[in-house]
């Protein structure tokens, strides 16, 4: 499994219900992200988007390639 980490890095956050889904879709494709950097990628999509937090999609595949870029291999 490749270890990914974020970009950028701070802490809180509200949603974690979503941020639990962005770390299993991510270990389903082979990646280990950390719960607080997933919610950091969401954070940096939704504000790409000009919104506070965007729902995830339905569709896992579209949610792992919407924030795939934000990450590097730690």
């Amino acid at each position: 499994m490749t270890r990914l980490r974020l970009r950028r890095n701070e802490d809180q956050f509200e949603y974690t219900g979503d941020i639990d889904r962005l770390v299993q879709i991510f270990s389903e494709r082979g990646y280990d992200i950390s719960f607080t950097d997933a919610g950091h990628a969401w954070e940096q999509y939704s504000d790409s988007m000009c919104a506070g937090w965007l729902m995830l999609d339905r569709d896992d595949e579209y949610v792992f390639n919407s924030i795939f870029h934000y990450f590097e291999e730690a």
